[in-house]
């Protein structure tokens, strides 16, 4: 019920109200005709009870007279008495009157005595009206009784009537207070509520339109100015006084527009029907009251309805903009000499600038292809000192072999047996002499085209020339994870773990770590290099991949290996590499795309 609206809340209350006024005004006059009816009653009863007394007196002076006059007055008594007792039958209402007149007798009694004043009309016996003079005490004594039970009966039945107008004036009034409570004082406060929303509403527009930079002007179905805020006074120079509630816009109208404005405006306020001016924004001119002709920027806006019309103009002085129009134009055509003038200096300057730059690049890729050669020397240099160590077991124990021939000879120990065995363990000798040299190839191969390459594959060839050099240190390598495939050039990804491999080799020897150890992890398209070497400084974490940088003594290191190995990871393979220490040493990362 609280969330109905104001009209929804009415409706019912009255209707409900009109109800109640329409029970009451059915029961008023229910009360009113049981008023006219107990009185007819009542009346007719007592009447009757007289007329039994009359009939008695009539009686007497027609059996004296017995002239026309006598008879007529009790004639029309007997028909009085007779239609009177005939009504009240027909209002036994009680049980107390339907004992009256039935079960003690009073209907037959009374019929009797009415037809012993008929009989002695007929017959003029005096014997007649001697039996209804020793009759009437009886009948008048019942008739007394009917008459009270009448009057008690009326008497209740009016009460009843009366509780009941007396019931519903309660309900009246406690709908009311409902309704008042429920309904009206809600819908006042309601009422009360809009009405303060509609004036701070009210207030708000017009503070927005007082307060807005532009000039605001309306004019109504008479064409008669409602709304002129403080802009358009500054702006045209007509006070309120002077525009609103008068026919007064075509004195800021140019004469050069009156015609058309006129004629445009007569015919929207009559038909709603535009120009094609609505919605749109119109750079125009305007007049000022001091006749001054000056640009302004409109747009309009506009509610018609058969009952009336309303047009709002929004209008914007452009002299300021107009002003700074032209002398933007003149900048601009004098700016377009000077960006001419400089453009030939600056085309001047670029045709040196791309000579510049080209010597520059040439210099630049020199020195790049510089420091990838010393990059790939220091790698060979590395390499043959790897190589170094690879040969000199499987040297050792081929001298030892033939050192030992003859006195394997001067022993007799020497068969065809002896022969097969001799060849075949200097085969596998010189057979991991050439591997080492195929590795040795392979890894300065001069890679032409990418090619997909396993990674593990390439890794274990590198370690595989490191190893004797590693375990000659006392330095333990591990290769472990899943293999993957990379595209790139092989060579250049075995250079960049040989430079890992070393750094770390050479932090482990340099800091006389005990149980020395690389691990190399394959997972999820990377590589992680780890050593247990103690990790960088902190310091200089940042700049390890920078071209020269180098913490090793004067002469050990070039500085150009992680760099290389950074521009081969991300230049050439288009992958990433990230440094970082972790609990014992360090940590390279190699990722790479699943492509």
């Amino acid at each position: 019920m609280f969330n109905l609206s104001i009209t929804q809340r009415y409706i019912p209350a009255v209707l409900l109200v009109a109800f109640f006024i329409i029970i009451a005004n059915l029961l008023t006059k229910s009360v009113i005709n049981s008023n006219e009816e107990y009185g007819k009653i009542i009346n007719i009863s007592g009447k009757q009870r007289m007329l039994s007394q009359r009939l008695v007196i009539l009686g007497k002076n027609y059996i004296t007279k017995k002239n026309k006059s006598t008879k007529s007055e009790l004639q029309d008594a007997i028909d009085e008495i007779s239609s009177s007792h005939q009504y009240l039958l027909t209002k036994v209402f009680t049980q107390k009157l339907n004992s009256i007149y039935y079960d003690k007798g009073l209907n037959k009694e009374l019929e009797k005595y009415i037809l012993n004043f008929k009989n002695l009309l007929l017959t003029q016996d005096e014997q007649y009206l001697i039996k209804s003079r020793n009759s009437s005490k009886s009948v008048l004594t019942k008739l007394d009784k009917a008459v009270k039970e009448y009057e008690k009966y009326s008497y209740s039945q009016l009460e009843t009537l009366a509780n009941y107008e007396f019931y519903l004036m309660l309900t009246t009034l406690f709908v009311l207070l409902l309704e008042v409570f429920f309904i009206f004082r809600p819908a006042a406060k309601r009422i009360e509520e809009d009405t303060l929303e509609i004036r701070n509403k009210e207030e708000y527009e017009k503070a927005v339109i007082e307060s807005n930079n532009n000039a605001i002007i309306a004019i109504d179905e008479t064409s008669k100015i409602t709304t002129y805020n403080q802009k358009a006074e500054q702006m045209f120079g007509w006070t309120k006084e002077e525009m609103l509630n008068r026919r007064n816009l075509s004195k800021i109208v140019p004469p050069k527009y009156k015609e058309k404005h006129n004629s445009a405006s007569l015919n929207f306020l009559k038909t709603g029907k535009s120009c094609g001016i609505l919605g749109k924004e119109h750079e125009l001119e305007a007049m000022k009251k001091d006749g001054s002709i000056f640009p302004i920027i409109i747009s309009f806006g506009s509610k018609y309805k058969a009952d009336g019309a309303l047009v709002v103009a929004n209008i914007s002085d452009i002299t300021i903009h107009k002003e700074n129009e032209s002398k933007l134009k003149t900048l601009n055509e004098n700016l377009e000499a000077i960006i001419n003038e400089k453009t030939k200096k600056l085309q001047d300057i670029n045709e040196n600038l791309e000579y510049l730059i080209e010597t520059k690049t040439n210099e630049n890729i020199k020195q790049l292809e510089i420091i990838q050669e010393q990059s790939k020397l220091a790698s060979m240099g590395e390499m043959i000192g790897a190589i170094a160590h690879q040969w000199r077991q499987p040297l050792n124990e081929i001298n030892m072999s033939i050192q030992n021939l003859d006195d394997d000879y001067s022993d007799g120990l020497i068969d065809e047996e002896f022969i097969d065995k001799f060849i075949d363990k200097n085969k596998k000798t010189v057979k991991f002499m050439s591997n080492t040299i195929d590795d040795f190839r392979n890894f300065f191969r001069i890679d032409k085209v990418k090619e997909k390459f396993s990674i593990k594959e390439a890794i274990t060839s590198t370690i595989s020339i490191l190893s004797a050099q590693l375990s000659g240190y006392n330095i333990e390598i591990t290769l472990s994870g899943d293999d993957f495939e990379i595209n790139g050039f092989r060579s250049e990804f075995q250079q960049v773990i040989l430079n890992l491999i070393n750094n770390a080799k050479d932090a482990l020897i340099s800091n006389n770590i005990k149980n020395a150890n690389i691990n190399i992890r394959l997972k999820d398209n990377s590589v992680d290099i780890e050593d247990n070497a103690g990790g960088i400084p902190k310091n200089i974490i940042s700049r390890i991949f920078e071209p020269y940088f180098t913490t090793k003594d004067q002469g050990k290191g070039t500085g150009i290996g992680l760099y290389m190995s950074k521009m081969i990871i991300e230049d050439n393979i288009g992958g990433t590499i990230k440094a970082k220490n972790s609990k014992n040493g360090a940590i390279f990362t190699l990722g790479f795309s699943n492509e």
